[in-house]
This record gives structure tokens, sequence and C-alpha cells, in this order.
């Protein structure tokens, strides 16, 4: 099977959008678990920003990298992917716009890896931009599972994602390669990204270089992470090793630091008839999740210039669900700035009893 035969053009793009706009894309089952293999953000940077390496509004004739953050709770998942992107109008606020034309990019893996799905983009010379494309849009399609289902006949159908469409008509996002009946196993992903071309810049947020503590303790990164899940008990791969607590135990703290007013980057909102402008300040969020055990909310928020720390609280697993050997805990901390800047970074523990 060829990459081929996962493209579509406008279409695809729109029927993307749409899915975002209702609350199908992106929208995560609530909680912090990684029971599954889920996507946790995208991440865009543009590539050959040298005096700012953080810039995450590519300009005309600028590259850009589009990354998703896939995670699954097993050491071994794997997915297929397919992405495409292209360039579209300004929406003003957020609607539902078709591309200008044919993708500007297309790429995904039609065989199962463990590679985050990467889409490379090049935007036109400013000399061959269309006049109206204000924006990036990249849709595409994580499969646990099969492989993507994206041929121009399933998406006329309307076949598309999980759930249903205007017509009633059933949404497939995945098929099995060799019977070409849907595969919804490990629950497929449908996502999409709008990105604006760089007149209003924006810096991608960063966490400090030491950003985490484990009960008060500095939390290193675990590089590279064991090569099982099990079996990490008095492993040096991971730096932090605790026993398991009962349900009626107080929670362990984790603890987020470094923040400072500069961290939130200010802009301005520019408005028409009449022309004016408001100053504002981004306000940051930060997703966290586990693979096991529970943080006690999924969001923290860093919106004012008073605040430097944040505190989230973790249950462990219980013991009866860990291992004699141990178990590896992934965690994963997902910076947002609400303009389209996404940072990420994980971590790892191991859980004994």
């Amino acid at each position: 099977m060829t990459l081929r035969r996962f493209v579509n053009l406008d279409r695809w793009i729109a029927l993307a959008l749409a899915a975002t706009a209702s609350g199908c894309t992106m929208d995560f089952a609530p909680g912090s678990v990684v029971a599954d293999t889920r996507v946790l953000g995208a991440e865009v940077i543009v590539q050959n920003d040298d005096d700012n390496a953080n810039q995450t509004r590519p300009a005309p004739g600028e590259t850009f990298d589009w990354r998703l953050l896939v995670v699954a709770p097993e050491f071994d998942a794997t997915w297929t992917w397919v992405a495409s992107a292209c360039l579209a109008p300004d929406t003003d606020g957020g609607g539902v716009e078709g591309c200008l034309g044919d993708p500007i990019a297309v790429s995904g893996a039609a065989e199962a890896t463990s590679d985050l799905p990467t889409l490379s983009v090049t935007i036109p010379s400013a000399d061959e931009l269309p006049a109206d494309a204000q924006q990036v849009l990249i849709a595409g399609v994580v499969c646990p599972e099969g492989v993507p289902n994206l041929d121009e006949a399933a998406l006329g159908a309307g076949a598309v994602g999980t759930g249903t469409v205007e017509g009633n008509q059933e949404l497939v996002l995945c098929t099995d390669p060799e019977t070409e009946q849907p595969v919804n196993a490990g629950e497929p992903f449908f996502t999409a990204t709008r990105i604006n071309l760089g007149n209003d810049a924006n810096q991608r947020p960063r966490f400090s270089e030491s950003p985490l503590r484990f009960e008060s303790a500095e939390w290193p990164v675990s590089d590279p992470l064991p090569a099982e899940q099990t079996g990490c008990a008095q492993s040096e791969a991971t730096p932090v090793e605790l026993v398991a607590r009962p349900e009626e135990d107080a929670p362990l703290l984790i603890t987020m630091t470094g923040w400072t007013p500069e961290d939130r980057e200010r802009f301005e909102l520019v408005f028409e008839n009449p022309t004016r402008t408001l100053p504002q300040q981004e306000s940051l969020q930060i997703s966290h999740f586990s693979t096991a055990g529970e943080f006690d909310r999924q969001f923290s928020f860093v919106d004012d210039d008073e605040t430097t720390t944040l505190e989230v609280e973790w249950d462990t697993p219980l013991p009866g669900d860990v291992p004699e050997e141990g178990l590896v805990v992934r965690f994963f901390f997902v910076l947002r700035d609400g303009r389209g800047g996404v940072e990420w970074i994980e971590r790892a523990a191991c859980v004994t009893r």
C-alpha cells in the first residue's frame, strides 16, 4: 500500500476542521491516565529561523515541522499515520474554510512505527503565495491498528472519522489493509491544526531548565528509558523509585518550578471598524498525564505574574496493581500558550510494592 491511497485534497482538510469545531478532534476523554494510545498535542517549530528557534508562525519561504505527541502505556506500542497540509484563507475567528489549492505537503507511515508523526512543510515564497493565503491547515489520522482510510472515495462518502456525519453515514478512520474492513481498536485519532502565517509572531512556550520536582527532590530525565515496562526495581534507568501506596494514604506531590512573568508573551489583539489594538498577555496551560496512577486534576495554569511554582498531587497505582519486580510509570507534561505554541517534556518513575 502506498501513501497515494491516503491523499485527499481540500475536502479532507475541511472535514478535519469541522470535526475540530464540533469537539471531535483532539478532544480527549476526561482524566489524566494514558490507558490507551493517545494524541496529546501538536508541536510547530520553524526550521530555518536562525535568530529565533522557537518561532511557531512561518513566513513565506520558510519551512516548519509539525509533530504529534503520540503516547501509549506499552513500551512497544506502534501506529500508522498520515497527514496533509494546505494553504487557506483567514477565517476571522475560527470558521471552517477549505484549501486554496492542492496540498503543499503530504506524509505518513503505512507500516507500523513508534516514531512520532512529523510533517515538514515549506511555505511558498512571497511571489508564489496566493494573495488570500493567511493560514496553513494540517489534518492527520493516527491508527493504533490498521492503516488510515483516507482515499477520496471514502471521503466522498463521509468515511473519515468515528461516529456520524451528515446523512448519518458511518465514519471509518482506519481499516485492515488485507480485508479493508474498519478497525476501531485502540481508538483511532483524527486531528486538525490551524497555523497562522508569520506576520503576527508567536514564540513557543518553554519549560525551565530544571522544571520538575518529585516530593521536593529534583526529577531528572530518564535517558534512555528502561527497555521493559516492568522489572525496574533498583534500576539506575529510573532515577525516581517509590513504593505504591494504599488508597487511604496521602498522594505524592509533583512541583513545576521556574515560572517568570517573561514566560507569558505579550501581544496585541487587532480589531477593525474602527481599527484599534488591545494589549494582551498569554495564559499558559499545563496538561499532565501518566500511564498509571492518577493526578488530582488534568490541567494547571500560569495566568498571573505572581505564579512561580505550581503543585499537583498524584496517587500511585494501588499495591495490588504493581508487579513484584516494579512498574515503570511514564509522565507527560504538555505546555500550551493558547496561540499555537506547544512544548512537552517526559519523565519516568519506578513504582514498587
